[in-house]
């Protein structure tokens, strides 16, 4: 398995109304005869329910932004997948994600 740093905690990703969602993943060697980028051609990508959306790599970097617009409407408890795939190879699933709302209450008087 590869090691592209640290993951979400225990596996949930946390989303608030308005905020979206930004992550960065760097590239880390776990031998000193190991890449020290993402291979050429590789994926990472992020699937929440049936959406999936893929990381920008960048040499050792990877990152991904979602919009607000697209994040408030996915929902509490929503399963997902953070998924590596080299050229060539079979998808490596890398975390099995839940999505955690903390969405502000209204308050009823």
């Amino acid at each position: 398995m590869i090691n592209i740093g640290i993951g979400p905690d225990s596996g949930i990703v946390h989303l608030s109304k308005g905020a979206g969602l930004s992550w960065v993943f760097r590239w880390e060697q776990e031998q000193p005869t190991d890449p020290t980028e993402f291979p050429a051609g590789a994926t990472l990508e992020l699937i929440i329910g049936a959406a999936t959306f893929p990381f920008l790599i960048d040499g050792d970097t990877a990152t991904i932004s979602i919009e607000p617009t697209v994040t408030d409407a996915i929902e509490n408890n929503t399963g997902g997948i953070l998924r590596f795939t080299e050229s060539g190879e079979l998808p490596e699933n890398l975390g099995i994600l839940k999505v955690k709302r903390h969405d502000p209450q209204t308050r009823r008087f």
